[in-house]
């Protein structure tokens, strides 16, 4: 009998929800689908009155949830501000905070995972102790390779972790395949060509290290690059005989 009665309440409310669900927009019927499918999992009793009660505080509760949804949207986007004037300015710290702050309400954004990541290898080189500093740019690695994971061909990136990889972090060899993707992508890009060659040269692959040059040589061989890139092939061939 308490069964058959629950049983009717628990009609009642699907009811209930059916109705709202009648005469509300495509998103918002979407939305109380969704509500609807959490609530058929329990077995509560529900009276005809806390029905109706259900009934106002479902449509309150949306409102604020709508509320709350908007109210964090904006907070994202004031956090996102402050990040970027404070950056400009040369205040990492304080970016870097709004940053990480961002990153909590748009975790997938690739951009802010980027700026994270100057912010925070500026900051490192700021640190006079050397394990404070390697940490400051292990923490920046972190950065990149997240901005990357959700834009596997975003190029600020892969430039700024080829750069970290052979200047800070002196692993030259973890540099080659960001930067090589680079240059697939973005042929003429000279300044990852000679991080590129520095690399090659750094771990002894110095054929490798000559052809970047040669290509920079090719892009525009009236340029200035081209010119230095003469400069640092002339003396890598003189240093290796």
């Amino acid at each position: 009998m308490h069964k058959s009665g629950s049983f009717s309440k628990l009609i009642i409310f699907l009811l209930v929800l059916v109705i709202l669900l009648s005469s509300c927009s495509p998103q918002r019927r979407e939305y109380l689908e969704r509500v609807r499918a959490l609530e058929a999992g329990e077995e509560t009793a529900v009276t005809e009155e806390e029905v109706r009660a259900l009934e106002e505080d479902i449509r309150a509760l949306t409102d604020d949830v709508e509320k709350i949804v908007s109210s964090t949207a904006r907070l994202g986007t004031l956090y996102r501000m402050l990040a970027v004037d404070f950056f400009d300015d040369g205040m990492f710290g304080p970016a870097l905070e709004y940053l990480d702050k961002a990153l909590r309400i748009y975790p997938e954004n690739h951009i802010l995972y980027y700026y994270a990541a100057l912010a925070s290898a500026r900051i490192a080189k700021t640190r006079g102790d050397e394990t404070q500093r390697r940490q400051g740019m292990l923490e920046a690695e972190y950065y990149y390779l997240e901005a990357l994971r959700y834009r596997p061909d975003y190029r600020d990136a892969l430039y700024g972790l080829g750069v970290l990889y052979v200047f800070e972090l002196g692993t030259p060899e973890r540099a080659i395949p960001h930067l090589e993707r680079l240059v697939s992508i973005s042929e003429s890009n000279t300044d990852a060509r000679f991080v590129l060659a520095r690399a090659y040269a750094s771990i002894g692959e110095y054929e490798a290290a000559e052809d970047q040059y040669r290509s920079i040589m090719d892009i525009d061989a009236d340029s200035d690059a081209a010119r230095e890139a003469e400069r640092l092939l002339g003396i890598l061939q003189e240093d290796n005989g």
